[in-house]
């Protein structure tokens, strides 16, 4: 759906994902491909922006989305995909962050340890984080110490947001 929001405003989009498309539109500027990122569908490639929500915390866990094992198939995902970054590119990402795990079959958790290496290819140029608060059954802004104390599990984790550009890149003032 994000694909299809960004090509109603006017951008081309590339969607990739592991499993077939089960949306039933058909929107010119949406090119849809079924691959594992792993695989290098789109390795020769440059993009000027790559959305990757809640995405990379389940590539290389086996059991769901039709994965192969590969434990640190996420880092090799966001080395793939810095790669792919046009100059000046730009990615947004979203992930579960908390105290570091792996909750196979269904996501990581990314905490001190996990983080740093999973954005290593990376500059932050912009972050937020957001802490589900149960009360009020909503997620409300939090800080980075905050949101990496809270304790992970299969459904409770607290959220990463970035936007991030390649690391070996100059980046603007």
């Amino acid at each position: 759906m994000l694909g299809l929001a960004a090509a109603m405003r006017g951008h081309d989009v590339v969607a990739l994902d592991r499993m077939p498309s089960e949306l039933q539109f058909q929107f010119p500027p949406v090119t849809h491909h079924s691959a594992d990122i792993l695989d290098l569908p789109l390795a020769e490639e440059r993009f000027d922006q790559i959305i990757n929500c809640s995405t990379v915390e389940h590539v290389g866990l086996s059991g769901r989305y039709d994965s192969t094992d590969s434990p640190d198939g996420d880092l090799r995902a966001m080395e793939i995909l810095a790669a792919m970054l046009a100059p000046g590119g730009q990615m947004i990402l979203t992930i579960p962050v908390g105290r570091d795990g792996v909750f196979s079959p269904y996501h990581r958790v990314y905490g001190r340890d996990r983080l740093p290496a999973l954005l290593r290819p990376f500059s932050t140029l912009e972050e937020q984080w957001w802490l589900k608060d149960m009360a009020q059954r909503a997620w409300v802004p939090g800080n980075r110490e905050r949101a990496l104390d809270q304790p992970g599990s299969e459904s409770a984790y607290a959220l990463g947001l970035f936007v991030l550009a390649r690391a070996d890149q100059e980046l603007s003032p």
